[in-house]
Parts: structure tokens; sequence; C-alpha cells
């Protein structure tokens, strides 16, 4: 933690210097949407290479090469899913590297910024260099060369936990203050998270709202899921999906399925994270060895189908993948007011939406009232899912590119 707090303000200064440094001019809005006639060159860059961060990295470099551009992609092996690395291998991409970069800010980025600059050197020349996640994000805008695109997606600002201790806020908030000046556009998911980036300083007309797609996943049969997972065909079946962490929130879930009057529920959870250990600890505290399944890793689109309620009880999201896999399943969804769900579920025909600042026994609550809506059906349809396409998302990804390369075109000239 001592450590967390002499790096921080190192990064924030070094960030700020070179907010100040660049020459680059903007000018007050970006051109109007126009598509290239040539493909672009892009790197994608990240550091979660796992997650809904890794998902949309994969559906991203398929979309864009299948568009015609060219694509290479950098990622961290440090927490990289097994899922992610076999579907990297099947992309038919320009280059692929992995750099050693780490969630915590520390001595270790200095190194990760240099050899990342290195690749970008041998690599290029980029019209576009797109990190995701806050780390990748940082990275790629405080070394890309002079005539890149510096595009950043944060799938979820630090600063959108509203359990975040306030002296953190100021710091990562103050970071992503220094390193605004140097993006170009920032990509954005949900209402909330756009809400956010304008709050920490970047500018408005920088800043867009994308459709998030999913792109076509195994088709698995409700009772073929639940064969593999090892469910019988009247369970009754609450599913998780994500990292297990403190972002995710699983421990809600958990103490929901133990206080729940229907003692029959089974708890799913597939995924994995720093957390695993003492929610063992703790659904074996509730007594729930032998109502929960701890799958570990595993494709949500997959798993999905087994479920009959699915819980996302994250305390923040940029926008949420596993809300777009429940549609496409056809899986209703017990959420937090976070990322999409609160325009999703308000209305209680896809899912049910619980308070923001609610106590577990108001997720308990929750729990039943879901569970008892099961037999009576949730409405979900098929145009629900329509919304969310790759096509969409490669569409309104491959407009920013354009309008951010052409508005530096234009300055340059």
């Amino acid at each position: 933690m001592d450590q967390l707090k002499l790096e921080l303000p190192t990064f924030v200064a070094a960030a700020s210097w070179l907010r100040h440094d660049r020459q680059r001019s903007r000018g007050d809005a970006l051109s109007e949407p126009s598509f290239p006639r040539s493909a672009f060159r892009v790197l994608l860059v990240t550091e979660p290479s796992g997650g809904g961060s890794g998902r949309h990295v994969i559906d991203l470099a398929r979309e864009l090469t299948a568009l015609g551009h060219s694509v290479s992609v950098v990622y961290s092996p440090a927490r990289a899913e097994p899922m992610f690395l076999r579907e990297l291998e099947r992309l038919s991409l320009c280059a692929v590297e992995a750099i050693p970069m780490r969630r915590a800010v520390g001595p270790w980025d200095v190194r990760a910024a240099w050899t990342l600059r290195r690749l970008i050197d041998r690599l290029g020349p980029f019209d576009v260099i797109h990190g995701h996640s806050s780390k990748a994000g940082a990275l790629v805008r405080l070394v890309a060369p002079r005539g890149a695109a510096r595009v950043y997606t944060p799938h979820a600002f630090r600063t959108m936990d509203p359990e975040l201790k306030p002296w953190l806020g100021w710091i990562y908030g103050g970071a992503e203050w220094a390193l605004a000046s140097l993006t170009d556009c920032a990509l954005v998911g949900s209402e909330q998270e756009h809400e956010e980036a304008l709050r920490l300083g970047l500018r408005s007309n920088a800043v867009r709202r994308i459709v998030f797609g999913l792109a076509e996943g195994p088709q698995v049969s409700r009772l073929e899921a639940r064969n593999r997972i090892g469910l019988g065909d009247q369970d009754v079946v609450v599913g998780f999906v994500g990292r297990l962490t403190h972002q995710k929130a699983p421990e809600r879930i958990i103490e929901a399925v133990a206080g729940s009057r229907h003692r029959e529920l089974r708890l799913v959870i597939a995924g994995d994270g720093d957390q695993s250990g003492q929610l063992r600890t703790l659904i074996h505290q509730r007594g729930l060895t032998g109502r929960v399944i701890m799958l570990g890793w595993a494709d949500g689109r997959a798993v999905m189908p087994a479920f009959d309620l699915l819980a996302v009880p994250s305390r923040y999201e940029s926008l949420g993948y596993v809300y777009i896999e429940a549609l496409a399943a056809r899986v209703p969804v017990l959420a937090s007011p976070t990322g999409l769900a609160p325009g999703l579920y308000a209305d209680g025909r896809l899912g049910y939406l619980v308070e923001e600042g609610s106590d577990q026994a108001a997720w308990t609550a929750a729990l039943d009232i879901c569970i008892d809506r099961i037999a009576t059906g949730f409405e979900i349809r098929d145009e629900d899912c329509k919304a969310f396409s790759i096509a969409a998302m490669g569409h309104d990804v491959v407009e920013a590119y354009a309008d951010v390369t052409a508005c530096l075109r234009t300055t340059r000239t």
C-alpha cells in the first residue's frame, strides 16, 4: 500500500508533464463521420486478457479483420485466461505479442512502457493504437508515437467503485485527468461510464458511447449444458459468471442463496480470481457445500443455458458482457444497477434490478422474488438481442477510428 502511494503520484506527475508537453493541437469537434477508403492498421493492447475485456478484444479483432483491416494484438500473460489464448490463436492476425503488464501501478510499468514502444516501432507504423483497460490505456497514451491515433476503452474506470477509499479516488482520478489530453478518443459502453469519463476530464467530443456486440457462441441446449455441469433437469439453478473479485461481488449472491427460503436452490459459479479461496470458505461456513458448484473459468455462452436465473451483483461495471450473454441465452437476470442493467431491467420484463446501496437482506428478498417469477416467466424476446450485434459494434468502432484519424490528418495539414 505504501508503494502504491509512492508510485502513483510519480505516474501522475509524468503523465501531467506529457499532457503539457504534447504539441498536437485539436479542433473543438471531430470531423463528420466518414469511413476510410483504405484499411486501417490497428494495434489492440490489453492488460486483462480474459473476462469481458478479453471477450471484447477477441470479438473486435475478429470483426475488424473480417472488415479488411490489418490487426495486431499485444496482451499480458499475467491474467490471461486459457479461453482467451485459445481464441487468440484462431484469429488471422498480423502479429500477436505478449508483454508482462500488471494491474497494480509500480516500477514494472517503466519496463512495460519501454517494451511496448519498441514493439510499436518494430510492428508499425499503425493508424490506430487502441488500449483496453486502465493500465493498457495508460501505457498506450504515454508511448504511442506521433501520428497514431490514441484510442482508449477503459472497461470500467476504477473510480466507479462506490466503495473506493477517497484517497485512492483522488489518485486514480488524478491519473486519468493527467492522461485526458493524450486521449484522441475514448470508447465507453454505458451511460454511467460516459458520465464518469466526463467527470474525469476527458473532452466531451472525444468520448463516444458505442455498441458492444457479442459473437455467436457454442450452440448448447439447456439439457446439454446441465449434463456437462452435473445438474438435473428439475434443479432450480442460479448462475454467476465473472471474475471472483471485489468488483464483481460474488459474495452477495452466495449470501442470498444461503438466506433464501427456496432451500432447493443450486448455485453455479463460473469464474476464478483472487477471492476464490475466501469464497470457498464462505460457502462452507454457510452450509452450502453440496449446493454450490464452482466451475473455474468457463465460456459464459456455453454455461448460461443451464441457468434459470443469472446473478450480476457487481459493485460497478463498464457495461457487463454477461448481460448480453444472458439475453442471447434467454435467461433473466438479477442485477445491481451497473453498466447496461438500468436500461435493460428497470421495467422488470427481462430481469430484476436491486436498488443501489441495498443491504444483504434486500438481495436475499430480490432473489426470492425472481425465483417465484421463474414459474410465470420473464418476457425475453428475439428482438431484445438484436441491438447488441457484432456488426453494430464493428460499425461504431470503425466510424470512431475514421473520425479520429481524419481529425489528426487535418490537424497535421
